[in-house]
C-alpha cells in the first residue's frame, strides 16, 4: 500500500508503552475513516522521522494476508517497505510500534 492518508502524530520523544498504546488505538479507530487505498486496504501514519513512517495498515477481509494488521517502516522517499510485522490483535502491535519508531528514528539521525 502506498500513500497514507492519515498526517503523522507530534514529535516523539519519549516514546514508551503507553504512548505507542495510546496512538495506536488512536490511529487504529480512526481508519474507517480513511479513504481507502486501490486494494481497500487502509493505513495510518503512527510517526515520521525525515523520509521514514511508521504506519498502521488493515487490510479489508477480502484481500487480507494472513494477519490483518500491519506495522510497516517505509521509506517513503524511495517508496520502499524497510521492515514490518503482522498482527491479528490490535495490543499484540504495542512492542512493535516502539521497535519500529526507533529504528526509523535511528535511520533517520543516520542519514
Amino acid at each position: 500500500m502506498t500513500g497514507c492518508a492519515e498526517r503523522a502524530s507530534r514529535a516523539v520523544k519519549d516514546f514508551d508503552s503507553e504512548e505507542a498504546e495510546r496512538l495506536l488505538l488512536h490511529r487504529y479507530t480512526g481508519l474507517p475513516l480513511l479513504p481507502a487505498g486501490e486494494d481497500g486496504g487502509r493505513c495510518a501514519v503512527l510517526a515520521r522521522f525525515g523520509c521514514y513512517e511508521v504506519r498502521l495498515t488493515e487490510f479489508p477481509p477480502d484481500s487480507m494476508p494472513f494477519l490483518p494488521l500491519w506495522v510497516e517502516l517505509y521509506r517513503e522517499s524511495v517508496r520502499v517497505l524497510v521492515d514490518a510485522c503482522g498482527f491479528s490483535e490490535l495490543e499484540d502491535a504495542v512492542e512493535a510500534v516502539q521497535e519500529l519508531v526507533e529504528k526509523a528514528k535511528r535511520l533517520h539521525d543516520g542519514s
